[in-house]
């Protein structure tokens, strides 16, 4: 049958979230290497890198990383969004590395705090399943977080099977069992 992970799934994608370039500011004049490759910031110079070196820089003071949400942020996006996708039939798009960041603040919230996100979290899932669902006809990617596009095709394939199973399959097994027709 189907084996889906869906921790590696979620892996990959918060890997691909950490890749992400993002730009920062440096606050200080640095040439550093890493892994090869030489970074040069200067001060008030704008420059794109991966989040994840970006943080490593934000927490050693030497950078700070435009649009980065802090968590109070992530969490009224999350209640907003529930809040639009109550009144949109359609799936509205999702900011980038959107799950990513909220299982970061679920990571870093207090025990109250974190039982509030995983309520709207819950409603936000349950409302965008549904809409993903109705795309199983026509195969749309369109507005889907790297997460649910995973999920989707897994879906979408066994859709498909499910309805080959039933159109071309069937028949064939219950002439295989002598169905008389």
């Amino acid at each position: 049958m189907w084996n889906v992970d869906l921790r590696k799934i979620f892996i990959r994608a918060y890997i691909k979230f950490l890749l992400d370039e993002v730009t920062v500011v440096p606050k200080k004049d640095l040439d550093i290497t890493i892994l090869g490759d030489e970074i040069k910031l200067m001060v008030g110079e704008k420059k794109r890198m991966p989040r994840y070196i970006a943080r490593v820089l934000k927490k050693h003071g030497i950078v700070d990383i435009e649009n980065e949400l802090d968590d109070k942020q992530i969490i009224t996006q999350l209640i907003n969004l529930v809040s639009s996708f109550k009144v949109s039939p359609r799936l509205l798009p999702l900011p980038q590395g959107f799950y990513a960041r909220v299982a970061e603040a679920i990571c870093r919230a207090n025990d109250e705090l974190k039982t509030k996100i995983l309520s709207e979290l819950t409603k936000m899932i349950s409302i965008r399943a549904t809409r993903i669902a109705h795309r199983l006809n026509t195969g749309s990617l369109e507005d889907m977080d790297i997460l649910e596009r995973e999920f989707f095709q897994v879906f979408h394939s066994i859709f498909e099977e499910f309805k080959k199973t039933i159109i071309e399959e069937m028949p064939k097994i219950l002439k295989e069992l002598g169905y008389p027709g």
